[in-house]
């Protein structure tokens, strides 16, 4: 393929039905040897209203028909210029300002969540201080410095460090530099403050104030450990109530479906007996019960979407948490670092660490429990087969093989896995007359 120079493109007003847009074209040799002549619309004449506005939007779409020309006649590309084709072809979602259709994916695409937010970092923070460096112009001390005097959170801070180091990387691979400085910037994530939890007391006396769907949201949020997007993203058929375990294959963010965060994410969750009590009554009494009915549905939309918990948390979470009395910068967050709170705590205790493990409300979390563990933990009046299972039926859950142990107010719900034996059980402990 014969190699063509450098080409500048040419840009001009076009008139369209829907008004003048600005239209950038340029031209690229075949295989063959012929031209064919290309273009492109880069915008309306609102959104750039100058010729210059328009010509720095087109200077992204320069570098990419340029890419076959030897690196010496590319002029030293800007951190402007490189932002804009960034977003081209690392936010294309953002980019052509679409959300993506439902169930569509691409593993090296961003989900969209991600790319709307470093789009706001890109346009608010890194393109009004190094729009018009040069890439060899940006030194890695005077980004750290930079870092240092923004007025941000140092979790923030870092998230900027890492776009922009994504940045250079970007340009690496496009053979526009050779070098990334941002990677000697040093900025730290831990946290400035330690952020707040709930003690069990607060967390039930919190609940007696939620009016439902959003009691019923916190409970499986803080009890589970679910991110947000997870836990309204849920629908009916992925609650297995049968076999007390909850099936995450989605993420909602923004209201775009998209697959969970992580791998470690999509795994199972397992649930209790009264958690999976908690969701039936919401499912018996809500007018989306049908498996594909979102388990938080809108109303106002008629169940075609889920509810966005942000606005229930402003008009009923925020005047329960002062109704209880609590303290604390209580947001939908605070539930899953307290989830993270109390299976660390039970953790520690199972792993032979100082004390005895702690309390059925504390010990609120998924796994797997053996027979044959503290004395604490097993200790107490079983039923098990018929009675297990009548027990099972009477919150509303099927199964033969309930094991059922109740230890002064607390009631442990197990279910048998496996052999005949019995050695492995899934389960939690639950505190039933804390509700």
């Amino acid at each position: 393929m014969r190699r063509t120079s450098h080409q500048h493109g040419s840009l001009k007003l076009a008139d369209r039905r829907k008004g003048k847009v600005w239209e950038f074209r340029w031209r690229e040799v075949q295989i063959d040897g012929s031209v064919c002549r290309k273009n492109i619309v880069v915008g309306t004449l609102e959104e750039f209203p100058t010729e210059s506005a328009a010509q720095s939007a087109v200077d992204a779409i320069r570098l990419t028909i340029n890419r076959q020309t030897p690196q010496q006649l590319l002029k030293n590309v800007s951190v402007e210029t490189l932002v804009k084709h960034y977003q081209e072809h690392e936010l294309p979602d953002i980019f052509s300002k679409q959300k993506p259709a439902t169930g569509s994916s691409d593993e090296h695409h961003k989900s969209y969540s991600t790319q709307y937010a470093y789009d706001i970092y890109l346009k608010k923070w890194v393109l009004p201080r190094w729009r018009s460096y040069r890439l060899s112009e940006v030194k890695a001390v005077d980004v750290e410095a930079w870092l240092k005097t923004m007025p941000l959170a140092r979790g923030s801070r870092a998230k900027i460090r890492n776009l922009m180091s994504a940045l250079f990387s970007h340009a690496i691979r496009w053979e526009w530099t050779e070098r990334n400085p941002i990677k000697s910037v040093r900025q730290s994530a831990k946290h400035m403050r330690t952020p707040d939890v709930l003690t069990p007391e607060e967390f039930m006396a919190l609940l007696k104030n939620l009016p439902e769907p959003l009691r019923t949201a916190a409970e499986l949020d803080a009890f589970t450990g679910l991110r947000r997007g997870e836990l309204i993203g849920l629908q009916w058929e992925d609650v297995d109530f049968e076999n007390l375990v909850i099936h995450v294959r989605r993420s909602v963010v923004m209201m775009v479906q998209g697959a969970p965060k992580t791998e470690a994410s999509a795994k199972d969750v397992p649930l209790d007996a009264a958690l999976a009590e908690s969701l039936l009554k919401l499912r018996l009494v809500g007018p989306y019960n049908r498996e594909t009915d979102w388990v938080f549905a809108s109303p106002t939309m008629k169940g075609k979407q889920p509810l966005w918990p942000e606005t229930l948390w402003r008009r009923y979470g925020r005047p329960a948490v002062k109704a209880a009395n609590i303290q604390k910068r209580v947001g939908f967050h605070t539930f899953r670092h307290t989830y993270t709170t109390f299976t660390d705590s039970e953790q520690r205790g199972s792993e032979g660490g100082t004390g005895a493990p702690t309390s059925c409300e504390q010990s609120h979390y998924a796994g797997s429990l053996r027979s044959g563990g503290n004395a604490e933990q097993t200790a107490g009046t079983k039923q098990t087969g018929s009675d297990g299972a009548q027990q099972g039926r009477s919150t509303g859950l099927t199964g033969p093989n309930w094991t059922m142990t109740q230890i002064a107010n607390s009631l442990q719900v197990f279910e048998r896995i496996g052999g005949d034996d019995g050695t492995r059980t899934r389960g939690l402990c639950r505190d039933r007359a804390a509700f």
